[in-house]
């Protein structure tokens, strides 16, 4: 959560780096999170996850909203990227590009 003296309030924030073309001008999710221009991120101010009906489902539609948007604007293979949740306190195998260009093509 990014703090008050960056932007004057608290707030999630995300981000893509590097930021693919029009990512800044997407709409995410929920109503209330917006594109800050000047520290290059969207911004979900606390208050609207605090004073939404369901603050869990707020919370988590933003990080997922703005990668789907990074993901689309930036023409990611999803493939290439997304991994299977892990198993709690087991970090999952490392996968060198061989082995993630492998498991993409069902190797």
């Amino acid at each position: 959560m990014a703090g008050r003296r960056r932007h004057g309030f608290a707030a999630f924030s995300s981000y893509a780096y590097p930021a693919p073309a029009d990512f800044a001008d997407a709409k995410v999710m929920p109503d209330g999170a917006h594109f800050d221009p000047k520290l290059g991120e969207f911004l979900l101010p606390y208050d609207v996850v605090r004073q939404s009906v369901d603050p869990e489902v707020a919370l988590t539609a933003f990080p997922e909203s703005t990668y789907l948007v990074a993901a689309d604007v930036g023409h990611w293979d999803p493939m290439a990227i997304d991994c299977p949740t892990g198993v709690p306190r087991r970090p999952r195998p490392f996968l060198s590009q061989v082995g993630a260009t492998a498991r993409r093509r069902g190797a």
